[in-house]
Order: structure tokens, then C-alpha cells, then sequence
């Protein structure tokens, strides 16, 4: 009789299995990290859209400094649809002002 096992042993498959969660122990900081990064450009980028439509706004209505748009005077003229940072929406600033994020993070600022 012939014996002719074909597999791995137990070792082989331990090695692996470390190897693999040493990679994704590794890999899964870096991914939340660049997450976080992400969401604080586009919040940055959301708000340079608001800032934006404000000062146009302001330029052809022929407002001055510290006038306070409604949503309306924004929404879709000079802004197809109203942002939102992490599904809290953003405040309306007045003319000059920069606009303000909801999340409390120091990261979300204009």
C-alpha cells in the first residue's frame, strides 16, 4: 500500500493564517486612517462649495457683508443640492463669513 497523502501539514497552515493576520493587523489602521482623510477633504470641499454659492450669491443680488442667504436663494441656482458632513447638514454663513461644519472635529474647519 501506497502512502500518498496530498495537504498541508498543521504547520503550513499556522504559518499562513499568521502571515495573514499579521497583513490585515497591519493593513486595517492604514485603511481607517486614509478613511478619515477622506471624509475631512470632502467636508473641506463641501464647505468651499458653500462658501462659493454665497459669495455669488452676494454678487448678483448685491448684497453686502453680513447679509444671510435662505437655502432657497442658493438651492440649485448657485447649488445643485444642499451638502451634508456625515449626515449633519451644514450652516448657511452670511456674506464674508466662512461656513461652519456640524462635527465637532477640529479637522472639519474652513
Amino acid at each position: 500500500m501506497s502512502l500518498n497523502k496530498k495537504g498541508f501539514t498543521l504547520i503550513e497552515i499556522i504559518t499562513v493564517v499568521g502571515i495573514l493576520g499579521l497583513l490585515v493587523a497591519l493593513a486595517i489602521p492604514n485603511f481607517l486612517k486614509a478613511r478619515e482623510i477622506a471624509r475631512t477633504n470632502i467636508c473641506k470641499s463641501n464647505m468651499k462649495q458653500i462658501s462659493n454659492a454665497v459669495e455669488l450669491w452676494a454678487t448678483e443680488e448685491s448684497k453686502q457683508p453680513g447679509d444671510i442667504p435662505d437655502m432657497s436663494d442658493l438651492v440649485p441656482v448657485f447649488i445643485r443640492r444642499w451638502p451634508s458632513c456625515g449626515g449633519l447638514p451644514y450652516e448657511i454663513p452670511a456674506v464674508g463669513e466662512d461656513p461652519a461644519c456640524s462635527q465637532e472635529s477640529p479637522d472639519h474647519t474652513f
